[in-house]
């Protein structure tokens, strides 16, 4: 921005110098008209008196006359004398007049000559004021000049911190610009980084799910529909082959000769769900669907809920859990509580009102059996321990009775009657309408939902990752721009 251009400030001598020199010029003018008016009067005055002067002469002549045309002789000479008299009265008079004309004329003179010197001195004032004023406009005039001339040098001084400025802030822009380029170009890295990582995870969320859908196809079960359908829960070794066995009327004393296979050293004997012909109640058939392998040492835990959930889909629902419970080692493990909160938001709060609770190896003559006889561990342990560990009295669409109401049935090896006439009392009554809800929440879907989350993940990540490319191009076009309009004005670019 160029500087404003200042004028000089009016000299006060000038301006004093210019008012006295006018002065001079009104009074010269006003000297000269008074000097022009007196003329004029003046010579009007010498022509009044000469007139009156001639009317007083011919008067003086015309009475004279009359006089002397009326005298006698002796009055002749009288008169004569009289009129010498009169000569030279008139003489005298003339020698007033002239001398009084001579005194005007001399005054008038004078006052000519004062008037003249005056004007003299008029002039002289007036042209040494006019020099003065003349030397004043100079020196104002050069002052002047030079303001002009230091204005120009200010303005070119001014012009070049201005370009210097503007490539400075140019170079600053560009720095600036360059940072955010780079800063740019890194977070576009990282996105990419990020994309790749998202995306790696949803290809193999994506295979994991073709895998799965694949296996559960493969997946062949018997159409149960109008039969009860016990799903036994509980870690492996905990006696579900026993009872599956024992509920299909195995009457053998190692209970193994029935459709289930027994385990041994803690080893899951089935690695998908497992459904199992049992006896009759009444007119319908007892199906048994183990867990296969329920929190078991191989973590297939989500793929067997996932196939549970795809043979209720099928077979129309379930009468009840059974969760196998050792007596010798009734704690609620770690794994246990996870596979188990899997199965509630699988089946909701209604899978702790469909649980029955089997506690397992309490033969005759055991010390399992003896503690259950005594009152020393039983149904209201085994009720209180699942209670505990999995916090039911927190959860709200459980009521008081609902906890206190879980069956607790003994079971061993050889003391099993009793087991299988209450499971088979249970089912024909407060279990022997099947669960029916309209969904089923299956792992499967939990998979389909990460996966769509993860799919929504890697779209945001691309989106954002364009945005940053057009960002990053644009950065780059006006970084060119700043460097060439630096060029341009003669600059270096500096970053």
């Amino acid at each position: 921005m160029g500087a404003r251009k200042s004028k000089p400030r009016p000299d006060p001598r000038l301006r004093s110098t210019q008012q006295a020199l006018e002065a001079l010029k009104k009074d010269q003018k006003r000297l000269e008209k008074e000097r022009a008016d007196q003329r004029l009067r003046d010579e009007e005055d010498r022509k009044k008196r000469k007139r009156e002067y001639k009317e007083q002469q011919a008067q003086m002549l015309k009475l004279h006359e009359e006089q002397i045309a009326r005298l006698t002789a002796q009055q002749k000479e009288e008169a004569e004398k009289q009129e010498e008299r009169t000569r030279n009265l008139q003489a005298e008079f003339q020698n007033k007049m002239e001398e009084a004309e001579d005194r005007r004329l001399r005054d008038i003179a004078a006052r000519e000559k004062r008037d003249a010197e005056k004007a003299k001195e008029f002039a002289k004032m007036q042209k040494e004021k006019q020099e003065q004023l003349d030397k004043l406009n100079n020196e104002y005039q050069k002052r002047e000049d030079r303001m002009e001339k230091q204005h120009k040098a200010n303005q070119e001084q001014h012009r070049k911190e201005i370009e210097s400025m503007a490539t400075k802030l140019l170079n600053e822009h560009g720095r600036v610009l360059k940072e955010r380029f780079q800063n740019k170009t890194e977070k576009r890295e990282e996105l990419k980084k990020k994309y790749d990582k998202v995306d790696k995870r949803y290809r193999n969320q994506t295979k994991k799910i073709t895998i799965e859908k694949k296996r559960l196809i493969e997946m062949r079960f018997k159409d149960v529909q109008d039969g009860y359908v016990l799903v036994l829960l509980g870690r492996t070794g905990t006696g579900k082959s026993v009872l599956t066995n024992r509920l299909a009327g195995d009457d053998s004393d190692r209970a193994n000769e029935g459709p289930a296979r027994t385990s041994r050293a803690g080893k899951s004997c089935t690695t998908a769900p497992e459904i199992s012909t049992c006896t009759k109640i009444g007119d319908k058939t007892l199906y048994t669907v183990d867990s296969g392998g329920f929190a078991d040492t191989e973590d297939r835990d989500e793929n067997h809920t996932n196939m549970l959930c795809k043979f209720l889909r099928g077979c129309g629902g379930i009468n009840a859990f059974v969760l196998t419970v050792n007596c010798a080692d009734p704690r609620i493990t770690r794994e246990t509580k996870e596979a188990l909160k899997v199965y509630e938001e699988c089946f909701g709060a209604d899978f702790y009102k469909r649980v029955i609770i089997v506690g397992t190896h309490v033969d005759a003559d055991s010390p399992e059996l003896d503690d259950w006889k005594d009152g020393t561990f039983g149904a209201k342990n085994l009720r209180t321990e699942l209670v505990q560990a999995l916090k039911l009295n927190e959860n709200k669409q459980l009521s008081k009775s609902d906890r206190k109401g879980i069956p607790v049935v003994p079971i061993g090896v050889k003391n099993y009657t009793g087991a299988v006439t209450a499971i088979h009392s249970l089912l024909k009554t407060k279990l022997r309408f099947k669960i029916t809800h309209p969904d089923l929440n299956s792992p499967l879907d939990k998979l389909e939902e990460k996966n769509q989350e993860i799919l929504k993940s890697c779209e945001e990540v691309k989106e954002e990752m364009d945005q940053f490319v057009s960002e990053v191009s644009s950065l780059a076009t006006r970084l060119d721009a700043v460097q060439k309009k630096i060029i341009e004005k003669g600059g270096i670019p500096s970053f």
